[in-house]
């Protein structure tokens, strides 16, 4: 099973300064694919009937 943990909000540098990221099977950092996250979402969930996901937010503005 593999598991993305997406850190909205947070710049990659900024995590790297406090994580061990050697501790991690695999880390890397990518270029975000929206500046908000409805924009994220779209471009990263094209087709949602591939896609097993759980979303888990507190923002109140993912309705969008």
């Amino acid at each position: 099973m593999d598991t993305l943990l997406a850190l909205y909000a947070c710049r990659a540098d900024l995590f790297e300064e406090i994580a061990d990221t050697d501790t991690y099977d695999s880390y890397e950092h990518a270029y975000s694919g929206g500046s908000a996250i409805y924009e994220w979402t779209k471009a990263s969930f094209r087709d949602p009937a591939k896609i097993d996901c759980v979303y888990v937010t507190g923002n109140p503005v993912v309705s969008r």
